[in-house]
């Protein structure tokens, strides 16, 4: 929702309108959303120069490339008893994972060392996920501040105040 509102700041779409978001929204593919941000960043910079905010937007786009891969994890993952995955000990208990769905090619090895037909690359337990929810929640306080800058920017803009 940060980036959605970052990208509505930088296309200088009406705050209430929510075509900023819609847009942003309706793409599905996050790497595709990242570039949408860049060329949108690009655009806006070339006709309003201001060094310091690139460099933040280049930052935080920086930052949004760094967290996206788990993201992803966690969207699109499935939450399965761990042994149908891996082999379990004896008398170990029953425990629960995300991991990603079979259908993750990217995420899922075939026949690897477990001897069963999906190998999964992860397997994130709740603590793994609290911990990732502890830094994607840090993440919206520098992604939020920028796009209010920039808002900020463009009202002082439009009225003929320079900064």
């Amino acid at each position: 929702m940060e980036y959605a509102g970052l990208f509505e700041a930088l296309v200088h779409a009406e705050p209430d309108s929510q075509a900023g978001h819609r847009a942003y929204g309706s793409v599905m593919i996050s790497n595709v959303r990242r570039e949408m941000l860049v060329a949108a960043a690009e655009a806006y910079f070339a006709y309003f120069p201001h060094t310091e905010l690139e460099k933040e937007t280049s930052s935080v786009l920086k930052m949004h490339e760094k967290f996206v891969a788990r993201r992803n994890d966690i969207a699109h993952g499935i939450v399965q008893v761990y042994e149908y995955r891996f082999r379990m000990p004896v008398g170990k208990k029953k425990s629960y994972c995300l991991f990603p769905a079979y259908t993750t090619t990217k995420a899922v090895e075939l026949w690897g060392s477990n001897n069963l037909p999906f190998h999964p690359k992860y397997a994130y337990t709740s603590g793994a996920i609290r911990e990732f929810a502890t830094k994607f929640e840090a993440l919206k306080i520098p992604v939020t501040a920028l796009a209010s800058r920039i808002k900020k920017r463009e009202k002082q803009l439009s009225k003929g105040q320079s900064t």
